[in-house]
This record gives structure tokens, sequence and C-alpha cells, in this order.
């Protein structure tokens, strides 16, 4: 169940300062979060469930803060309908990859012919495509799957499982989407379900609940999980598979690499949108 209010944190900061504060954010064990630009800053809301204590978030807007002089952070709290209210309105139907579109019930969109829609649930896990980290895998998906052709999919980190939807939507026959955040994986349900695709979807908090090989895998997490679980993720991996790695930015490109080359693993492309970077990479 998804909480009835939900606790945030407002950080303005210099758009440079994200990648050191992602990090503090999962760290607190934050359910996702809403980024504006503002001129040469931005400015996130950073969602929180109901019960963490106040000493904790307090924790957070402190250590947020301590990364640079420039950085502002403040408590809040608001309402779960509230906050699904405003959610919509800084919501905007976004262009995933080509002919792929995520949208939310609550906002008008009418798709083209061509196009295939994600609809997804006002929630408050990572993910509702907005990310170039997301979209950077969607549309290596999107490329890759006609002469991939890929039957399973492992979704390391699926948050809202918008990626595992992009695989199913190209023609994936199963995917298992593993999340430690029990919260996300509720949503993720919730879009899977919306978009038709529950019965394909399986999603678990529990790495022992799977079974590879897995002919690709996508992972878009952040530098230092990614590195931390490389013996995982090449042993899940199968022979000739594809892994896809994002939630990176361009100077963590050639340590990421480097670590699951080190493991047998042959570079196939480096694709960057902005400051964002993912990898691709195959089993020998």
């Amino acid at each position: 169940m998804l909480p009835s209010s939900c606790r945030y944190i407002l950080v303005s900061a210099p758009a440079f300062c994200e990648e050191a504060l992602i990090p503090i954010w999962v760290n607190a064990g934050t359910t996702g979060f809403i980024e504006e630009d503002s001129r040469d800053r931005k400015v996130w809301k950073v969602f929180f469930n109901e019960d963490i204590n106040d000493a904790a978030l307090q924790d957070c807007v402190e250590a947020s803060e301590l990364v640079g002089t420039d950085v502002r952070a403040a408590l809040a709290t608001l309402p779960l309908e509230d906050w699904g209210t405003r959610w919509m309105q800084y919501f905007k139907p976004v262009e995933i990859a080509p002919q792929l579109v995520v949208t939310t019930d609550g906002v008008p969109y009418h798709p083209k012919s061509s196009e295939n829609v994600i609809t997804i649930v006002a929630g408050m896990a990572f993910g509702t495509g907005q990310h170039a980290t997301t979209q950077l895998i969607a549309r290596a998906i999107v490329a890759d799957f006609p002469s991939r052709k890929w039957h399973r999919m492992l979704d390391m980190g699926t948050g809202s499982g918008i990626l595992g939807l992009v695989g199913l939507m190209m023609g994936v026959a199963q995917v298992d989407g593993v999340d430690n955040d029990g919260d996300a994986l509720e949503v993720a349900k919730e879009n899977a379900f919306k978009n038709g695709k529950l019965d394909r979807f399986f999603l678990t908090t529990t790495l022992s609940d799977i079974q590879g090989p897995y002919p690709v895998i996508v992972a878009n997490i952040l530098l230092n999980p990614l590195v931390e679980m490389v013996d995982v993720l090449v042993t899940l991996l199968s022979s000739n598979g594809d892994i896809y790695l994002s939630g990176i930015v361009l100077d963590q490109v050639a340590p990421l690499r480097q670590a699951y080359e080190s493991k047998g693993l042959t570079w196939v492309a480096t694709q960057t949108q902005g400051e964002w970077a993912m990898l691709h990479l195959r089993k020998n």
C-alpha cells in the first residue's frame, strides 16, 4: 500500500551538484523526486514515506547542503492526494524513444497511430521517463531488439518498471524486475497492470527469487552499486547476452567500463545525453 502522505525536502542547487546529491537522497531512502530547471540552477522536490523520522530527514537536509555553499534545502510534508494532483501539474508526456511515449492518467495526450504508449500512475518511485538515463536505455532497447530478439529480460533496480515495460512493448516475452524498495515495486505492479503486462512482469525485492541466465540485462542505478554488483550481473548474463548500464555521468564511464571488461565482457557502445551516459557491453 502507498502511504497516505509523503515527506519531502525542497532542494535548490546549481545543476552540476546533481551527481553528488542523488546518492545522498537514495541512501536516505527517497521514494523519488521531481526536477525543475530554473536558469542555471535546478530545484528538486525529494520525496520520502510518511514514516521517516524527523532526525533522518534533517540529516538528509544537512548532508545535501554540505555538497556546496550554494545548495539550499528545507523540509515539507504533503498529503498523498495533493501529491498526486501536484505531480500531474509537473508531468508532461515524453517520447523516451522513437515512437514510444510515456504519459499518465489525468494528463491529456492523443497518440499518433504509429506511437506506442506506456501509461504510468502518479506514483513516487524512480522512473517517469523524464530522466536522460531512462531515455538512453529505452532508446537502446528499441534500436537493438529487432536484431537481438531477446526472450527474457532482467530489469535490475526496476523502480517504476518503465524499462521493463519498454522491453515488453518491444516483444520481450518475460521480464523480471528487482528492486529493494517495496514501495517502488507497488508502483511498478500498478504500472504493469495498467499497461496489461502484469502477467509477464515478475517483480521482487529478492535476488534469490530470480533465475538466470538472461539474454539482456538493464540496470539504471548509480556507479557504486553497478560496480559492487558486477559479479552478480555478469553471472546472470547469458553467453552472447547484452547488458545496458546507466545512472552514470560522463567521467564515470571509464571506471565502470573497466570493471565489466575485467570480467570478460566486451564493450559495444557508449551513448550520451547531456552529462549522462549509458554503457552497452556483451558477454563473449
